[in-house]
């Protein structure tokens, strides 16, 4: 656990320290405290961070005059890492614009957004929140969406929405004492529990999810014939192309009733015909074809083709060739 407090500093140093403290150990942003005239009170910032596995907690207690926070263009291209962000307010309230929208927070709200957009926001005077910040490519593929719920504040009358906030609060109450720790079994009922809320806050989810899945399969099959002649082209090397998992990959073509292995190796199957009853080919040996397109294996190569056309791959060169001289 990492504390970071204002407390001890003179009030010229505060602004500096907590704008240093949130690049670093929540956001690269540009933070600025507003400081009305008249003996406004003076600001005072306290940050708790918890790591779990990769994901990692937040707690951010701020108290005094309003607090401007921005993250440009500048700060999204040079940013090292990406990530997402749950932002759940305990109390007070605050604002959050990015991707053309404007939400304002009161205590229950959660709402997400993406490092890798621009975006800029207000706390009000004296405000609680909680971040949940998780690796980018550990949320896309379980809301291959983030962009349509981006900045839209989570229901909060569904019930999951409400066991995320409870779960998240208890979660962070009980860090300090060390009852919690970064296996994968918590990581994962983590992410599991938000994605639960946030696809259950969307009436629309089912079909944005559609329209991005269907537009994801479609890149990957064009990558798939691109590639398809690379002997080493896998389904882990095609997940990592696009930032997802090879579940999550499988669960694409699931749709299909097939699976991502299947789908390359039928492919190389329709390359090889073409080349089959290709009559510059003639002359071509099978085995030559076989390899030419990405078949690393010849016996599996002569089973699966046969398991697939019913034939051998020389019984079908000699059909095409006999159906082509009459």
């Amino acid at each position: 656990m990492q504390i970071f407090s204002t407390e001890n500093l003179r009030g010229s140093e505060r602004v500096a320290y907590w704008n240093e403290v949130i690049c670093d150990y929540a956001l690269d942003v540009n933070t600025s405290i507003e400081m009305p005239a008249g003996g406004a009170p003076q600001f005072t910032g306290k940050l708790t961070r918890n790591d779990i596995g990769n994901l990692s907690l937040i707690e951010i207690i701020s108290e005094g005059p309003l607090c401007t926070v921005s993250r440009d263009l500048r700060r999204t291209c040079h940013a090292e890492d990406e990530f997402a962000m749950l932002n759940v307010q305990i109390s007070g309230s605050s604002i959050v614009n990015q991707a053309g929208r404007s939400v304002r927070l009161k205590p229950g709200n959660m709402v997400l957004y993406d490092s890798r957009l621009p975006h800029n926001g207000r706390v009000d005077y004296d405000t609680r929140n909680l971040l949940l910040r998780i690796p980018r490519g550990d949320i896309i593929h379980r809301i291959p969406y983030l962009k349509e719920v981006t900045t839209v504040v989570l229901d909060p009358y569904k019930t999951m929405t409400r066991l995320a906030y409870d779960m998240l609060l208890s979660l962070n109450s009980q860090l300090p004492a060390g009852d919690a720790d970064g296996n994968e079994a918590v990581t994962d009922t983590i992410l599991d529990t938000v994605t639960a809320a946030v696809t259950g806050s969307f009436r629309n989810s089912d079909a944005a999810f559609s329209s991005s899945s269907s537009a994801l399969l479609h890149r990957v099959k064009s990558f798939i014939d691109y590639n398809l002649l690379q002997p080493d082209l896998d389904p882990e090397q095609i997940a990592s192309a696009h930032h997802v998992s090879v579940r999550y990959l499988n669960r694409l073509f699931a749709r299909e009733n097939t699976s991502i292995t299947r789908w390359i190796c039928k492919r190389r199957l329709q390359k090889c015909t073409e080349l089959l009853s290709c009559s510059r080919d003639i002359h071509r040996n099978i085995d030559d074809i076989a390899y030419l397109c990405g078949f690393s294996s010849l016996p599996y190569f002569y089973r699966r083709f046969k398991q697939h056309y019913g034939c051998t791959p020389r019984e079908y060169k000699l059909r095409r060739m006999s159906s082509g001289r009459e």
